[in-house]
């Protein structure tokens, strides 16, 4: 092929190339007319050459280097294809782009034809590849392009000296400027960021992050061995080990430099400084400011930042709550903390996963099951600790015993599988059965892996089949695939409008203007199971169905803000939605009533009232209830005798005071103690 000085170049990522095959119809030889371009795939390590004329197509593929040029002869050549006008391809290609030589052909054909359509070739004018290029981006509407130069371009998959490949930004003056700054001292290029230089404060970011996260590490490690080589030649030894072996990580540093690259208004800085104030790394966790640097970030028009803000100020709220003194909100940021342990590992996970025992252990401590859960889980999962099933187990067992749903589900699991205990199938069968029976989709999985295998209960697959849809209906992927196998559908919805079956076909219902889609997305995001608690994307959905008028939905969208805002409804709105038969409201007038908060102490109607929420079979609130009732029964009679002069009636009264106040501590401790005295 012939080299052609200053002929177009092209960025593009397999996004583009999908979106020009399906957009973009090549008819019959389209094609064939006088055309020369390049193509850098951005997210596979090749240079394209075509060039056509009003016989053939031609292509040639090239592996491109760190360092390159827009020349044939530039990298490995790894393919050289013709389509000539009569039909066919021909040429031979490498075994690294055989599956790749017709598709990039047939792209670069329509990829002219589209340019010429656009007038590329003749309104642009020459553009030297060197130092500018046509950036195409997929969108919505279609295909579209932009010229970039400078900064702009993006970075590219390139093979590297060491034979490595990484996204890096081979352009030659990128190059040079990359090999100026490793002949400079650590000390001159810190003085040059810390008077406002961008490129440099970049880099002592990346050089504080560890020199394998920066983009200098590959010049030099072989700069340091070609030095040792010359020096060897030479007889002039370097006894200094290599680059590569240097640990430069400094989280501290790392951070004061994300924060001064964030301060210049880079949006990508500000979101990444959102993370490490997120993860503690480098500084003190606080996730208000994470959210402030998420919320600029969303300014800045940074599209993943939007929508987060709300979820981290809750997030704040509840961190504050734990730190209170509150069980509930201990046991949930516990729950939360072991979340964050899984994402952006590279800046720590163990700290985290540390932590959130830790707060697991101080709800657990004061007798909270959803406390004694959380740390049961962390036991079983080595959240934290070391595994320990048997402590698991232990645990999971006295908050199924006080009705705990979750934790009767997870029995039921440890006995079926005889984890932490010995294998059970009648105790599998029951804990299940029960937990089932509250609706925990997780207890519905398990009692029809029982039926199906005959476990502690006779076989059954219809039974089997029925907990499986049930299970599925409330979001059980592994019930579907399992229903799949079995090739048994989803349970048929009965009700007046179809009812989605998965999260997607909610969103997609949801969008169409469905209401009940609205509300049941909320409702799933305020209480996936196991999932990451986003009650910023709950308070989304429900504002759209409240915003078209629908009542319940506004009472949610209420009941989430004062959640975001750290705030309570009032006893007389609790006792007026209570009476209405609203399941939440019932267990706030009960928590109210049981500790004279806002109202009178009457155990006796927060008994009443748990009652009530838990014979909802709401799964949000009346495991919670559940639990209340069982641990709390015998109230009634213990009063009764106190009340009668009973001593030891009067004695076990004030132990069940100290223990209601230590799981309101919100509520006024102060209060309970003086009770307790009484």
């Amino acid at each position: 092929m012939a080299t052609e000085k200053n002929r177009i170049n092209f960025f593009c990522s397999l996004a583009e190339m999908d979106k020009l095959h399906n957009t973009f119809e090549l008819e019959g030889d389209g094609a064939y007319f006088d055309s020369a371009f390049t193509v850098d795939v951005i997210d596979f390590p090749f240079l394209l050459f075509y060039s056509s004329d009003r016989n053939a197509c031609r292509l040639q593929i090239n592996t491109r280097f760190d360092q390159y040029k827009h020349e044939e002869d530039s990298g490995k050549k790894e393919a050289e294809l013709c389509a000539p006008k009569n039909g066919g391809l021909q040429g031979q290609a490498s075994e690294d782009v055989q599956q790749l030589a017709a598709p990039f052909m047939v792209f670069c054909m329509k990829l002219a034809k589209y340019a010429d359509d656009h007038g590329l070739f003749k309104t642009l004018g020459p553009l030297d590849p060197e130092k500018e290029g046509i950036l195409l981006e997929a969108k919505d509407s279609g295909l579209e392009y932009r010229v970039v130069s400078g900064s702009e371009r993006p970075d590219l998959m390139c093979m590297t000296l060491s034979g490595n490949v990484k996204m890096t930004r081979p352009y030659e003056e990128d190059f040079r400027k990359r090999l100026l700054l490793d002949v400079l001292p650590l000390d001159t290029k810190e003085k040059m960021a810390e008077s406002g230089n961008a490129e440099m404060m970049e880099y002592m970011f990346n050089y504080y992050m560890g020199n394998s996260d920066s983009p200098h590490a590959e010049i030099m490690s072989a700069s340091k061995k070609m030095k040792r080589a010359l020096g060897a030649l030479s007889g002039e030894n370097d006894d200094q080990p290599d680059d590569e072996e240097v640990d430069t990580r400094n989280p501290e540093k790392a951070f004061y430099w994300l924060e001064k690259i964030a301060e210049t208004g880079d949006a990508g800085a500000m979101n990444a400084l959102s993370i490490f104030y997120t993860k503690g790394f480098g500084t003190e966790r606080d996730f208000r400011k994470a959210a402030e640097w998420r919320k600029k970030a969303a300014e800045q028009g940074l599209e993943t930042a939007e929508g987060q803000e709300q979820m981290l100020l809750m997030i704040a709220v509840t961190k504050e709550q734990a730190e209170a003194g509150n069980t509930e909100a201990q046991a949930k940021y516990a729950g939360i903390l072991a979340l964050l342990a899984q994402d952006h590992t590279e800046l720590g996970s163990d700290a985290d996963s540390e932590e959130a025992f830790q707060w697991a252990q101080k709800s657990a401590a004061k007798y909270d099951l959803d406390g004694i859960f959380t740390l049961a889980r962390f036991y079983a999962d080595g959240t934290g600790t070391p595994k320990d099933a048997v402590k698991a187990f232990r645990l999971f067992e006295r908050a199924a015993n006080k009705g705990h749903v979750p934790s009767q589900a997870r029995l039921g699991q440890m006995y079926f599988q005889g984890e932490g205990t010995e294998e059970n199938p009648q105790a599998a069968y029951e804990w299940s059965r029960k937990a089932a029976a509250a609706g925990d989709m997780n207890g519905m999985s398990n009692l029809a892996a029982c039926y199906l295998l005959g476990k502690g209960v006779e076989q059954d697959r219809k039974k089997a089949v029925e907990w499986l849809q049930k299970a599925a209906e409330l979001g059980d992927e592994s019930a579907k695939g399992l229903l799949e196998k079995l090739g048994a559908p989803l349970k048929p919805q009965h009700n007046e409008e179809h009812q989605p079956q998965t999260v997607e076909e909610a969103e997609q219902m949801a969008e169409q203007g469905s209401i009940p889609a609205m509300k049941l997305l909320a409702n799933y995001y305020i209480n996936r199971p196991g999932g990451k608690e986003d009650l910023y994307e709950a308070q989304k959905w429900a504002k759209k169905a409240a915003d078209l008028g629908d009542e319940e939905a506004k009472q949610l969208c209420a009941q989430l803000e004062a959640t975001f805002n750290g705030e309570t409804i009032s006893f007389d709105d609790a006792k007026r939605s209570a009476e209405s038969g609203d399941p939440g409201a019932q267990k706030i007038l009960a928590d109210y009533y049981a500790t004279g908060f806002k109202t009178e102490r009457d155990l006796v109607k927060a008994l009443y009232w748990m009652k009530k929420a838990a014979a909802s079979g709401d799964p949000r609130y009346a495991e919670h209830a559940q639990g209340f009732v069982d641990a709390f029964s015998e109230i009634e009679a213990i009063i009764m005798a106190a009340d009668r002069g009973d001593a030891h009636a009067q004695a076990q009264l004030a132990e069940k005071y100290m223990g209601i106040f230590q799981n309101y501590p919100d509520y006024g401790r102060e209060k309970g103690q003086r009770d307790a005295f009484e």
